[in-house]
């Protein structure tokens, strides 16, 4: 597949997926997030809850916070190319997968998969990934703020779409 092809789809699987979840049209983003740590889960959902960003969060745990940018599935969800982002803390089982499908990870700097990713400039273009230090709610939320600060201007965003594709 070419990276003008991947836009196109990623475009297209995008729309289906805010469809399927009768997510807010005016959300742009759409992410899945997998985090193992109910807790941290939790309050990071709290914040989540308040972005114009759309989240998928993949757990078996039950949680009471409903709201219209959030939608539970359970743990054997396939990655879709309509995904922007992948907030996770070990991603063995779908790195791949994101650099096939153009899909951002946003993943802890200690995953054992942290030496194939290197944190994106914007300012280079450089850069196939975003990394949050520890595994807890304040370092995920600032850096999931970092990626749809970078998320807004479209050539940016292209162009960490583009190293992650051609990684």
């Amino acid at each position: 597949m070419s990276f003008a092809n991947l836009i196109k789809d990623k475009k297209q699987a995008n729309a289906a997926l805010v469809q399927k979840y009768n997510f807010p049209k005016t959300n742009k983003a759409v992410g899945l997030v997998k985090i193992q740590d109910a807790k941290v889960l939790k309050k990071l959902l709290k914040w989540c809850a308040w972005l114009k960003t759309n989240f998928i969060v993949m757990t078996n745990d039950v949680f009471e916070l409903e709201s219209k940018n959030i939608s539970y599935i359970a743990e054997n969800w396939i990655l879709s190319t309509g995904l922007d982002f992948v907030i996770c803390d070990e991603a063995t089982d779908c790195i791949t997968q994101c650099f096939e499908q153009g899909i951002a990870p946003i993943i802890a700097s200690t995953s054992n998969v942290s030496s194939l990713l290197s944190q994106f400039n914007p300012m280079r273009n450089e850069g196939n990934a975003y990394m949050y230090d520890s595994v807890n709610e304040w370092s995920i939320f600032a850096t999931l703020i970092r990626y749809l600060e970078n998320y807004k201007f479209a050539f940016d965003n292209k162009n960490l779409v583009k190293n992650i594709f051609e990684s």
